[in-house]
């Protein structure tokens, strides 16, 4: 039975990335305690191969990553077409940042249930859907251990 994102899941299903553990093991838990499944990746290499592998609802992506940033990650995405019916959010500690439309920005420190937040308005705001589907979600968690 298919649920609102078309992909037969019962959940939305986010890609964090953080060049931080910490911060995966954190975003993984308060996300995953809110109801969303979530993969974790290191920097943008990891987190492009993930993309191209398959569909999430939503891209959580630290700015400063230690093999680019966020922003670049996004640019790389789309260029590839990888984030067509993707949401998109940045966290940051930088003031400033000019970032492509779509791109919702919150501010560092997060705390989590702000983060919940954002992400809920987000996924619910997202009306644009996939119409091609790169991969299971089994199959790419288990290519990633």
């Amino acid at each position: 039975m298919d649920n609102a994102n078309g992909y037969g899941r019962a959940f939305p299903v986010i890609l964090a990335v953080d060049d931080q553990a910490e911060t995966r093991e954190l975003y993984a838990l308060v996300l995953g305690q809110a109801g969303y499944e979530v993969v974790t990746v290191d920097g943008c290499a990891r987190a492009l191969e993930t993309l191209r592998f398959c569909h999430f609802d939503l891209l959580l992506t630290d700015y400063r990553l230690g093999d680019g940033t966020g922003l670049e990650l996004v640019q790389r995405a789309e260029r590839e077409r990888l984030l067509t019916g993707t949401a998109v959010v940045l966290c940051t500690a930088e003031s400033g940042l000019v970032v492509p439309q779509g791109v919702t920005v919150m501010h560092k420190p997060v705390p989590g249930e702000a983060l919940t937040e954002v992400v809920g308005a987000c996924l619910r705001g997202d009306r644009r859907r996939r119409t091609e589907r790169r991969g299971s979600l089994p199959s790419m968690a288990a290519s990633l251990r």
